[in-house]
């Protein structure tokens, strides 16, 4: 499928909401995006010798007017120093009107004075933004008290949130206390501790969403992050959500607004995630959903619709006032947003069981057998299915790419009544064996073996589960299971977890090759510890998913290091005897996507199958944290004894 290309304006483009970003039906693969930025000078509030305008709120229209409030510093009125002209840090709070969609705007007045002297936002008030809340105009400023200088840590140089409240947004405003309504947290170890300020309001679910910048004591600006508070009035008190962590890493200013059923976020250019769009369905879990363009707006707010028609909420935004610099004395302008959307090209392979009602399958496990390759995967329970729990699927392919449902193994006998999945798969003469697991026995999942003379129907091993394993270093569990024959012997990799439950780590077995593979011919080979476990950051605590391969006498294992969507990569370590392992590589050979990307939550739990000279690597992905998973595969060639990718020697489309 070639990708789509198309130019939108945002409202339209963001009616779909966070969970499907761009997505057709059956289609998870998310849009990217590409925000484009225009920008138009306007009147009344722009350039100005010796005035500064900044950090406008949000845009509300009443009637046939639109209002917008910013901070104002005159030159001529400041005092010099670490906060002076044109700091926001002696500014107080005007607002304007415009009649023509905030081309050219009228300045009404002062909305929020700075306060009597001692009183908390005696020094300046600015950074406004509007809620419109039961008829009423509440207006929020950040404020900073008596001794504030901008300098060295102090409690002086805390900043607060202030509120004054309207009944028309002409005024006259009057503020609600004589306290802040919001102020920093006291514990010094929290992001917010130092510095709240630049707040940004949604109605969700009939509360007060207010997100903020936070800044942590003894931090620098440049590790802003934005937090969430919600409130059931518009005085309070708010309580910090996400346990009073941020809810974004990014980020100097704020702008978020409502997307479907989730929020948006604009994150400026602070930050590990600087420059992004970021999106959270459940207005917490932000993220990454695009990138910034370098001209993006600085300092903005955004038309809303939604503060004063619930019905626009959801609909998007298309035009807004930022900040804007002259010779030293900032100013507003106007700015409109396009946007590109693309939805990224599917991967050459890219299959998925839809039998659940959405594209899921997992731990795929692919042979060549009697003229046709067949796909063993894993498949969810789903309501309505006919038994209980996991089971696997199976697909055919005449080229390894292109695959179509065959049938579905069900359950068979006691050890399978809860679920099985993650099958291994191997043709041995003119059997296809696979390995599995049990599944929904927490700590008594095992391994177990059947064997098929069609690839479809497959026939269980009586001694089932055929394999669990000792010592006191595991607990007792053992899941994703690969064989390999080497030196005579089946080796069996699986995977396990310590006695707390907590880490996973991979061991082996062995039984002789001309066995029947019962539950009596196993021997544990790794009695005293994992023969491979987590010590690489991006492998969290768990290597699993062992996919064995053999290449000029060495053993391969390619693994899945950390636990799904967090997110997990493969790995690859080498062996000469099947038991002493180390890594190839210190960072994933395998990594998941980029933002965007089909595989951006995951590319994990690989499967190495060996063809006429030939490897192929098959691994699960999804961008959605795990709410959908396709299955691909990547070409491997060689190259002095370490693998390297070759999505060259993919077929054509």
């Amino acid at each position: 499928m070639r990708a789509s290309l198309f130019r939108l304006v945002v409202a339209l483009v963001w009616l779909v909401g966070c969970a499907g970003l761009g997505a057709g039906a059956g289609d998870p693969r998310p849009m990217s995006h590409k925000a484009d930025f225009t920008y138009q000078p306007v009147t009344g509030i722009g350039r100005e010798e010796g005035v500064c305008r900044r950090d406008p709120g949000d845009v509300i229209k009443v009637g046939d007017a639109w209002y917008v409030w910013y901070t104002k510093v005159v030159k001529q009125d400041t005092e010099p120093g670490r906060h002076g002209y044109p700091s926001g840090y002696q500014g107080s709070v005007f607002f304007a009107v415009s009649r023509d969609a905030g081309r050219t705007w009228s300045e009404k007045g002062e909305a929020a004075p700075k306060g009597t002297p001692g009183a908390f936002d005696c020094t300046a008030t600015f950074t406004p933004n509007i809620l419109v809340w039961k008829d009423r105009y509440w207006l929020y400023y950040t404020a900073v008290g008596p001794g504030f200088d901008n300098g060295p840590y102090a409690d002086c140089n805390r900043t607060s949130i202030g509120l004054c409240v309207a009944d028309k947004p002409d005024g006259p405003w009057k503020k609600v206390s004589d306290k802040p309504v919001f102020t920093t947290s006291r514990d010094p170890q929290k992001f917010d501790s130092y510095r709240v300020d630049d707040t940004c309001f949604l109605v969700r679910r009939g509360e007060i969403w207010m997100y903020y910048k936070g800044r942590q004591w003894q931090r620098t600006p440049g590790e802003t992050k934005m937090g969430v508070a919600v409130a059931d009035r518009p005085e309070g008190p708010f309580r910090r959500l996400n346990q009073g962590e941020p809810v974004q890493d990014s980020g100097h200013e704020v702008l978020v607004w409502p997307l479907g059923k989730g929020v948006m976020s604009l994150v400026s250019n602070t930050g590990p995630n600087r420059m992004t769009l970021q999106c959270a369905e459940d207005g917490v879990t932000f993220e990454v959903v695009g990138r910034l363009p370098k001209n993006y707006p600085r300092a903005p707010g955004v038309f809303r619709a939604d503060l004063t028609d619930p019905q626009a909420s959801g609909k998007g935004v298309t035009w807004g006032i930022s900040m804007a610099a002259y010779r030293g004395d900032p100013y507003l302008q106007r700015y409109e947003i396009t946007l590109e959307q693309i939805r990224p090209p599917s991967p050459r392979m890219y299959f998925a069981d839809t039998a659940s009602g959405k594209p899921f399958s997992k731990d795929p496990a692919v042979v060549r057998f009697k003229g046709r390759y067949r796909l063993y995967y894993s498949l969810p329970p789903y309501e309505g299915k006919a038994t209980k729990g996991w089971s696997i699927g199976i697909a055919t392919s005449r080229n390894l790419v292109d695959w179509q449902k065959a049938g579905e193994l069900t359950p068979t006998g006691e050890a399978e009544r809860n679920g099985f999945c993650a099958p291994g798969a191997i043709v041995l003469g003119d059997r296809v064996h696979l390995f599995y697991q049990t599944y929904g026995n927490r700590a008594g999942d095992a391994i177990c073996h059947a064997w098929s003379e069609d690839g479809v129907h497959f026939t269980r091993d009586p001694t089932n589960p055929v394999f669990r394993p000792t010592g006191d270093w595991n607990c007792g569990r053992a899941i994703d299971a690969d064989v390999i024959p080497f030196k005579g012997r089946l080796l069996l990799y699986w995977a396990t977890r310590d006695p707390k439950f907590r880490i996973q780590m991979q061991g082996v077995s062995a039984a002789p090759l001309e066995s029947d593979f019962s539950r009596d011919t196993w021997t544990q080979l790794n009695r005293d510890g994992p023969i491979l476990k987590a010590e690489l950051p991006w492998e969290g605590g768990c290597i699993e998913a062992a996919a064995m391969a053999l290449h000029d006498g060495r053993l391969y294992m390619f693994y899945a290091g950390n636990y799904n969507n967090r997110p997990q990569q493969i790995g690859v370590a080498v062996s000469d005897d099947g038991v002493h392992f180390r890594r190839l590589f210190k960072e994933p050979f395998l990594p998941c996507g980029k933002p965007g990307q089909w595989n951006a939550s995951e590319s994990g739990h690989p499967f190495l199958f060996q063809d006429e000279g030939q490897d192929y690597l098959f691994y699960q992905g999804n961008t959605d944290d795990g709410k959908t998973w396709h299955l691909s595969v990547m070409p491997i060639d060689w190259n002095d004894g370490l693998p390297v990718l070759a999505p060259e020697k993919l077929p054509p489309r």
